[in-house]
């Protein structure tokens, strides 16, 4: 499927609920896409209509810069102007909180349904809440060039954030004081990707190099792995929990997975187009019904399906559905864990062997010791699926 906007897209998100899509324009502007029915579509990609559009805003003087829903499907904004806002369901404003930074807003990260943090070009952090929007909840003053990427861990109630000064920084959203601030990097950051559970932190970098951050570990990366990619944009983790998805500079979306590190394959391409310069992922909502937003009956078509929006310097964006690569995913995921399950412990080995008496304890020691064969047949389904992709 592919949409093209009334001008350059700078930033694009689902709405959790219904087949919308908000695409934040340079122009300042604020476009809300229905995605096309089942049916509509022909070879895979949606007409380009206007009558598509069922909410176009424009109360921000300068590009606006990033978009993101709420749960309850309120629309957050922010923009070059200085200024974030909020839109009802009803597609009116209900705040706007003129000069929020002395400098122009960059990047948008939610919280919770009230919180929200933003960064700016100068490289401040605030935290928000929209209930009392006359002043920043906290701020930050830590990074010395803009913010490139924000993100939330929520088990943590820790805040991320990578600049242009080549370092990455985590607030505690509970103490102004209690903040961690990493050493220069020697490389722009340009992404980031908090994996919670994992207890890991990635970021990429204008050199197509992904940098690995150990939990608790923020004075220096513990890990570097260098792509085929000559700079990443972007980072989305998957629904999987150890699957990126890398935007690159060369205009193409590819997955990489995280130890084992291994570039396992592109995903998808803009044709034409440089760079991609943002990613929007939508997964599946249980349970999504049609209801009425923006005054508009809205259906829920792809509400059991896994979407990726991509974007670059253009008024083009493209979706893509990539519900069978989550799904395959997870199945080799599973079968991993199966394996790990049905090798037996070092103590059943041992038992094993004590049972069996015609084995020497020096030779019990070295099968116990001995280290397991790689599974080189999952390590080549894994790499068929995608080279079929």
């Amino acid at each position: 499927m592919e949409l093209s906007g009334s001008s350059q897209i700078f930033d694009a998100a689902f709405h959790p609920t219904a087949d919308l899509l908000a695409t934040a324009l340079i122009s300042g502007g604020i476009e809300v896409w229905k995605l096309p029915t089942a049916g509509d579509e022909d070879d895979g990609s949606a007409a380009d209509d206007e009558s598509d559009v069922v909410l176009s805003l424009s109360y921000h003087t300068g590009a606006c810069r990033a978009v993101r829903y709420f749960g309850d499907g309120r629309l957050l904004s922010i923009s070059a102007d200085q200024s974030w806002a909020i839109v009802g369901e009803d597609g009116r404003v209900a705040h706007h909180a003129q000069r929020a930074h002395s400098s122009s807003l960059n990047k948008l990260e939610l919280v919770d349904e009230f919180t929200f943090a933003t960064g700016d070009d100068s490289g401040v952090v605030k935290l928000w809440d929209a209930r009392s929007p006359k002043a920043a909840v906290l701020s930050w003053d830590a990074h010395t060039d803009f913010v490139s990427a924000l993100q939330f861990a929520p088990n943590s109630r820790q805040l991320f954030s990578v600049a242009g000064d080549a370092t990455l920084c985590v607030y505690d959203i509970r103490n102004a004081k209690n903040f961690y601030k990493s050493d220069d990097q020697e490389s722009e950051l340009t992404s980031l990707a908090v994996l919670e559970d994992r207890k890991l932190v990635v970021c990429g970098t204008d050199e197509g190099t992904l940098l690995v951050f150990k939990w608790g570990l923020w004075g220096d990366c513990s890990d570097r792995f260098p792509t085929q990619m000559d700079s990443v944009n972007t980072l989305t983790c998957l629904r999987d929990g150890r699957t990126l998805l890398a935007g690159s500079g060369s205009g193409e979306v590819c997955a990489v997975s995280l130890y084992p590190m291994r570039q396992l394959g592109k995903i998808s391409a803009l044709e034409d187009e440089g760079t991609v310069e943002g990613v929007a992922l939508r997964a599946p909502v249980s349970g999504a019904q049609p209801a009425a937003v923006y005054g508009s009956n809205i259906g829920s078509d792809y509400s059991h399906r896994s979407l990726l929006a991509t974007f670059a310097f253009s008024e083009r964006i493209v979706l893509w559905d990539i519900t069978d690569v989550e799904e395959a995913l997870a199945s080799i995921t599973l079968q991993q864990q199966l394996r790990k399950r049905d090798q037996p412990s070092d103590g059943a080995v041992d038992a094993a062997e004590a049972d069996g008496a015609h084995k020497t304890h020096t030779a019990a020691n070295r099968a116990a010791a001995k280290p397991p064969k790689p599974d080189k047949r999952l390590k080549t389904d894994s790499e068929r699926f995608y080279a079929d992709l």
